[in-house]
């Protein structure tokens, strides 16, 4: 372990040892100072090893229901403390001489977070380099082991958000919903996804979610999703999208398109009209200035994708995120099964991340294993892993309502199976498909065979 700056030949880390008398002798005060201290610090995060076991001290009084005061903890620190620096019941005592009155305890403890979180990144930096030095390490795998680093600093940051609050504090931020039930609206309501139907079952995208929209290969789960990206387009909110399967110049191709009513095989083939074309550069004029975002990294590991998404949300404050698709993403792992057990963790903790900072979705495109032509997807038929289903709190079967259809160039209907949904109801929601635009419409049943009989026993309506 990196010494903590007593020598002289190394510059001092960062830490502040009068903050921490100030926070220590306060908690001996008062016990409303020391629980707000024992809840958002960690003896570690002192500076002063001193410090450090003090208050480590206070914690392992007050976990085994003794009263946490100068007395007792001098005659702990006395009893089961040697360390220099620690001189018993005198320099406890001392702690509190210059203690304030109203002490600023959340600030206190900010300070010492920053300075602790600063000195793990001198050490990690110190790592860092060491391991670029060992020819015997990879670039990937030092790169890996950076990005993890960075995402446990992030995580630590985010802990801070997650505290205990006070019911009032609580009441406020839901009062919002109260006030739209008392009007006679939705208590709960997401982002528009576009479609009504989707929106009375699921309320819309919700903020921190995890989706996951599979379906079996050439099912129309790319268009949908593209659908769902022009939508937010359309309505000014920003979409970042990962695709890992297609590229770029395809995406493109794709959303201009669809926009402008253009057979996408005949635009690739060059057999367009005068009127067509006209339409075309009318279209790519509009999606031009829509706020979506495109990575088409041929490859990437599920702790790269999570940290690029928390970095870029950050600045972009997308609602959608969208990854084409989740079997394509790898991690370290012994097994495929494991792989994807990895990355589904990593997604969703991405989508949590994502709603904390800007109250966005993750949508993720996932494939199914085979399945017989007669049978619909279920939830079990999610490829590989059943991790991906315990993760998800939105999980979207797309497939086709007449299964002769499947792969035709013809408009053909299309069933959405909401076939779990961590805080609302299941149920169908019914599409038309046209495969010359890449197109999704929203439909009624076009027969009451496709019923889905869990509609009749799960309530309907707004989530709570």
């Amino acid at each position: 372990m990196v010494p903590r700056a007593q020598n002289t030949g190394t510059p001092k880390l960062p830490g502040d040892e009068q903050i921490e008398q100030a926070l220590l002798g306060s908690a001996l005060l008062s016990k409303a100072n020391f629980y707000q201290a024992a809840e958002l610090l960690k003896p570690e995060m002192f500076y002063s090893r001193a410090h450090e076991r003090i208050f480590a001290a206070m914690l392992d009084l007050s976990q085994a229901g003794v009263a946490v005061d100068i007395t007792t903890v001098a005659e702990r620190v006395e009893r089961e403390v040697a360390v220099e620096g620690v001189g018993g019941a005198a320099f406890v005592a001392s702690l509190t001489d210059t203690a304030p009155e109203v002490a600023p305890i959340a600030y206190y403890c900010d300070v010492i977070r920053g300075h602790a979180q600063k000195r793990k990144l001198c050490r990690e930096g110190e790592r860092i380099r060491e391991a670029a030095l060992d020819r015997t390490t990879t670039p990937d795998e030092l790169l890996e082991s950076i990005e993890a680093s960075i995402g446990e600093f992030r995580e630590d940051q985010l802990a801070r958000s997650r505290t205990a609050m006070p019911i009032s504090q609580a009441v406020r931020e839901a009062l919002p919903a109260f006030e739209r039930s008392s009007r006679g609206g939705p208590a709960l309501v997401g982002v528009p996804t576009g479609y009504s139907d989707l929106d009375e079952k699921t309320a819309g995208w919700m903020p921190g979610e995890l989706v996951v929209l599979a379906g079996r290969t050439s099912e129309g789960k790319t268009a949908l999703a593209l659908d769902f990206a022009r939508h937010q387009a359309e309505e000014g909110n920003a979409t970042l999208i990962f695709s890992l399967e297609m590229s770029r110049t395809s995406l493109v191709q794709r959303f201009a398109c669809r926009e402008a009513a253009v057979n996408l095989a005949n635009f690739r083939r060059g057999r367009l009209g005068c009127e067509e074309r006209g339409r075309l550069s009318l279209a790519l004029n509009r999606i031009a200035e829509w706020p979506i975002w495109i990575a088409d990294p041929p490859s990437m590991r599920a702790s790269e994708i999570r940290w690029k998404i928390r970095t870029i949300a950050q600045r972009l404050k997308p609602t959608l995120v969208i990854i084409d698709y989740l079997q394509l993403l790898t991690a370290r792992a012994e097994n495929r099964t494991q792989t994807i057990t990895q990355v589904s963790i990593q997604l969703r903790a991405a989508a949590r991340e994502l709603g904390q900072l800007c109250q966005g979705t993750l949508i993720a495109i996932s494939q199914l294993c085979r399945i017989p032509d007669d049978e619909r997807p279920q939830l079990h038929h999610l490829r590989e892993s059943g991790q991906v289903e315990q993760d998800a709190d939105l999980v979207l079967l797309l497939s086709a309502q007449d299964r002769a259809e499947r792969g035709q160039l013809k408009p053909s209907r299309k069933i959405l199976d909401i076939a779990k949904q961590r805080n609302g109801p299941t149920g169908l929601v019914y599409f038309t498909f046209f495969p010359e635009t890449m197109g999704f419409e929203q439909c009624a049943p076009s027969s009451r065979e496709y019923e889905d009989p869990r509609e009749r026993q799960l309530p309907r309506g707004d989530r709570l």
